[in-house]
């Protein structure tokens, strides 16, 4: 282990709490004080999942920045990939299964995960008033993450890798479905 990864370890972990910190306590999230903690977990979740995706980027880049500033080989900079692929899983499953608490708290689960439209948001209405979401985005994006899981998730495995390189190599282009 070189300064250099130690040094954009540390960068990373203070990048990820200030954001946690951001998130969570001094975002204004426009609907004020009616959210509850659940929402608000799944909502900072969401964010940092966010963030992890978009360093994923970083360490695969064969001529990367990083790799010459902190003096790292581009083989550590794919272990950081992985492991930062491993957090971005994480907090993927700990976000959408906060949106499921939250759903559940307002009597919308399962009945809204794939609905189109919504109830959640409600917009100030009551659930008897039907579906008044005007949020399209949430099943597609659903669907999207839970496709992208499979073919970049389970088609990474070191084995699929090993045997059927250009499985790996195709599939993990289906993130920008998602990015």
């Amino acid at each position: 282990v070189t300064i250099g990864a130690i040094i954009v370890l540390i960068l990373f972990v203070v990048t990820v709490a200030l954001e946690t910190e951001y998130w969570w306590h001094y975002h204004s999230y426009t609907s004020g004080n009616t959210m509850s903690q659940a929402e608000v977990l799944a909502r900072t979740l969401g964010q940092l999942a966010n963030l992890v995706l978009g360093l994923m980027l970083l360490p695969v880049s064969r001529h990367s920045v990083l790799n010459q500033a902190f003096g790292l080989s581009f083989e550590q900079m794919l272990f950081a990939h992985i492991w930062l692929g491993y957090s971005l899983l994480v907090l993927l499953i700990a976000h959408f299964s906060s949106w499921y608490v939250v759903y559940h708290q307002q009597h919308l689960f399962p009945s809204d995960v794939l609905e189109v439209p919504m109830y959640f948001p409600t917009n100030g209405q009551d659930k008897t008033a039907g579906r008044c979401s005007d949020d399209w985005t949430v099943p597609l994006a659903t669907v999207t993450v839970f496709t992208t899981l499979f073919a970049v998730g389970v088609l990474a495995h070191h084995q699929v890798r090993r045997s059927n390189y250009e499985l790996f190599y195709y599939a993990h282009h289906v993130f920008l479905a998602m990015y």
